[in-house]
């Protein structure tokens, strides 16, 4: 059972070059650590410091948006897509 996961452009070169990544299924937790243990580089990029993700990341799973990021333990299906989104911001 897999979930596909969609990287932004700007994180691509972390994960060498992909624009997607299969995983299986589960938590969104341990989907976005299957694929900090594949990719390292990525961690810091989407994780500050301990497991919280950065404020100007954004989750959404099958175009729904994850309010609450704070909890990351939430169910993904098999055949879910979830985006990854960065939020730029400046002046």
């Amino acid at each position: 059972m897999t979930v596909e996961v969609s990287i932004p452009f700007l994180f691509e070169r972390y994960i060498k070059n992909k624009k997607m990544i299969e995983s299986e299924a589960g938590t969104l937790s341990e989907i976005l650590g299957s694929i900090v243990l594949k990719y390292p580089g990525i961690k810091n990029k989407i994780f500050s410091d301990g497991n919280s993700l950065k404020s100007n990341i954004n989750i959404f799973i099958n175009n729904k948006i994850i309010e609450d990021k704070s909890n990351l333990n939430i169910k993904v299906k098999d055949r879910d897509k979830i985006l990854l989104l960065v939020t730029i911001a400046g002046g």
